[in-house]
């Protein structure tokens, strides 16, 4: 799909004003969101009840995957939705979980064995 060139409209002033519009609210979404919420405030021990081995290995994990982890799986949010808060795209978030439970799997099965 091709971008629209402002001089082939008749009239670009309502769109040039849609489309600043829409950036704005866009960023004030999304700067909303993200207020409070850092890969490295995501707590390390987010359930104390949690199985001891589970916790350290996700203790473990480097803090975007830690922080993944945390908002998917137990806070229950999508990875799209985590990724509007954590800022990469969700495909980035998508791999971040897919790299932890690659590590949660080969720690736990160590330990299990």
């Amino acid at each position: 799909m091709s971008k629209r060139n402002l001089s082939d409209l008749d009239n670009p002033r309502p769109y040039l004003y849609r489309a600043v519009l829409n950036e704005a609210n866009s960023f004030r979404r999304k700067r909303h969101r993200l207020e409070g919420i850092v890969p490295d405030s995501i707590p390390s021990n987010p359930i104390p009840t949690a199985d001891p081995d589970v916790l350290a290995a996700v203790a473990a994990l480097p803090a975007r995957q830690r922080a993944a982890t945390f908002l998917v799986y137990w806070e229950g949010f999508t990875p799209t939705e985590a990724a509007g808060l954590m800022q990469p795209r969700p495909g980035t978030v998508r791999r971040y979980l897919h790299l932890a439970r690659q590590h949660l799997r080969s720690v736990l099965d160590e330990s299990a064995a």
